[in-house]
Parts: C-alpha cells; sequence; structure tokens
C-alpha cells in the first residue's frame, strides 16, 4: 500500500487500511484528498470512510469507540495484541501507547494503563 501511496507521503499517513489525509488550507485539502482519492481508483482499490471531519478537526467513530470501552479484560498475549490491533491506528494520537514486555503477566499497572487507554481513546473526540 505504501509503494502505491508514496508520492502522498507529506500529505498523509497510511496505517493498514486507514489513510490521514492532512494539508495547511482548505484548497491544499481538497487537492490531496483527491490525489488520494485517484490513486484508490486508479489501483481499483476503495474507499470507507469512518471519521467525521469538521472544522474542529478529526473525530473519532462513535462505533469504534463502543467497542474499546466494552472490550474484554485481555486473559493472554493474544487477547492483548487483538486489543492493540483494533486500538493500533489511534497510537499517532496517543502519547506513550504501547510498552513491549517478554512474558505476558496481568499486573494492577497493566490493568491502570488498559483502562486509561480505554478512556483517553474514548474521551479524544479530535483526533487532530
Amino acid at each position: 500500500m505504501n509503494s502505491l501511496f508514496y508520492c502522498t507521503c507529506m500529505m498523509s499517513i497510511i496505517f493498514i487500511d486507514d489513510f490521514l489525509v492532512y494539508s495547511k488550507n482548505v484548497a491544499g485539502h481538497e487537492e490531496h484528498v483527491a490525489i488520494v482519492l485517484r490513486t484508490l481508483r486508479e489501483n481499483k482499490l476503495y474507499a470507507k470512510f469512518s471519521h467525521a471531519i469538521s472544522t474542529e478537526g478529526i473525530k473519532v467513530d462513535p462505533d469504534k469507540i463502543k467497542v474499546v470501552l466494552n472490550w474484554n479484560l485481555p486473559r493472554n498475549i493474544t487477547d492483548v495484541c487483538s486489543f492493540l490491533g483494533l486500538v493500533g491506528y489511534y497510537r499517532l494520537f496517543v502519547k506513550r501507547f504501547a510498552m513491549k514486555k517478554e512474558k505476558f503477566e496481568w499486573t494492577k499497572v497493566c490493568q491502570v494503563s488498559f483502562d486509561k487507554l480505554k478512556a483517553v481513546l474514548a474521551e479524544a473526540s479530535i483526533l487532530a
């Protein structure tokens, strides 16, 4: 995907199947979005928009936040990876998003971090 959108690297962030297009002004943004959409069309790819964009910024998809808030407590490393996969896109907007630990052990610190991450994602309705 990155090779297809190499020409847009100064105006977009691509994470697996999510695109964030940014610009200095409205006119530039319209041009940048048009380039991204044209590149998708030329390569027979399709876009599904899951963010609300306003003058306040980019808003989080409320359905994704519901899934995050209702996520069950992880019981093993696979559960943790599944949760991080779900919220991984938002890593760009959450300070100190992830830490790596060799052995899986769910501690009070893990629980506090897990709850805090869910709360930050739920409260952060404006991403940029």
